[in-house]
């Protein structure tokens, strides 16, 4: 099935009918919507653009011609940009995509995470924030917003601490089987070959 199937009414520019993007248009849908080819990293991570009509007044809910969405699987579709201007829309692209493919790669290696069982889904904690428990280990956990941002924290005494800036980045899943605690401060280590931090260790 294609725009012209479901949408023949809305008319399509022709930027849109390249190598560039992939036709996902469905009749259930509100208008026809066309994927960034490169951003598909597989079905549930993917940067897609959807085409409405010319005239303001036939749109729903009198939204932009083009809005730019981005699919993971953890959250509903994010809008990420919206315009009336085709030259707009391929500006944004152009000088966006790389950074929204990053923000895919790195919530696609949590999705990993969760599916093997290092990390256990916990309820969404705010409508752009979805939080993960590390399993085995207690009180620590990731957080992941909408804007691709990921953190891992830890909750003592009621108090939130960002353990490491470097779970921002794709190493979060490599690195997840090699946390630890200190067996004497009960703070996070990474070596699961040592039984306690670098700080206790000095002390003794």
């Amino acid at each position: 099935m294609s725009h012209k199937d479901n949408f023949p009414e809305i008319n399509v520019p022709n930027h849109f009918k390249t190598s560039m993007f992939r036709d996902v248009s469905w009749g259930n849908d509100a208008c026809p919507c066309f994927v960034l080819s490169d951003s598909v990293l597989d079905e549930n991570h993917e940067i897609g653009v959807w085409i409405d009509h010319q005239n303001p007044s036939e749109r729903e809910i009198n939204k932009k011609r083009f809005t730019v969405v981005r699919k993971t699987g953890m959250f509903e579709p994010q809008i990420i940009f919206e315009t009336n201007y085709i030259a707009n829309l391929f500006e944004y692209l152009l000088q966006s995509f790389n950074f929204e493919l990053g923000i895919l790669t790195r919530i696609k290696t949590i999705d990993y995470a969760d599916e093997i069982g290092w990390l256990a889904s916990l309820p969404q904690i705010e409508n752009d924030i979805e939080m993960f428990r590390i399993v085995g280990l207690e009180r620590l956990f990731v957080t992941v917003s909408t804007c691709g941002y990921i953190e891992l924290r830890e909750f003592i005494n009621g108090k939130d601490y960002e353990v490491d800036r470097r779970f921002r980045n794709q190493n979060l899943v490599e690195s997840l089987p090699t946390l630890g605690r200190c067996e004497q401060c009960l703070k996070v280590i990474f070596d699961d070959s040592n039984s306690k931090c670098e700080d206790c260790n000095e002390k003794n």
